[in-house]
């Protein structure tokens, strides 16, 4: 994201922030997200987890995330190499939430933070069990 846009967002969430109940404004990153994943829910139900997880890399990739995932033992690791909320984030952590929560709905799991830029790490991390994804 532009420095400039950015700089536009943070105004923005501070306005909403402070004049809206914390309820109300994480309420509004939920719709975001389910915004980002309603046509693909019905979708992703006959996927198993590897074909979530390359549904989660290419919409996320539309949003302007760089993402991977591996294998690893019972589960699979996320990865986010690059982030457009970064700089937002740093004053206003919950857009976190956001990404999180298209992981979640689209592999129908918990997605498990296990890393965050906004903590000093890399990147940011997500564990998912492999053996909660098998297909209905």
């Amino acid at each position: 994201m532009p420095a400039a846009r950015a700089q536009d967002v943070k105004k923005l969430l501070d306005q909403l922030k402070a004049s809206m109940p914390e309820a109300t404004v994480d309420h509004l990153f939920s719709q975001m997200a389910a915004s980002i994943s309603e046509n693909y829910t019905d979708l992703v139900k006959s996927y198993n987890i590897e074909q979530k997880l390359d549904l989660v890399g290419e919409l996320l990739g539309r949003e302007g995330f760089t993402l991977n995932w591996e294998k690893e033992g019972d589960h699979y690791r996320l990865n986010e190499i690059s982030c457009p909320y970064f700089q937002v984030g740093k004053s206003h952590p919950e857009v976190c939430t956001v990404d999180q929560n298209v992981i979640s709905t689209l592999l129908a799991v918990p997605a498990e933070k296990v890393s965050c830029i906004l903590r000093g790490d890399n990147h940011c991390s997500y564990l998912i069990s492999a053996s909660e994804n098998a297909v209905a």
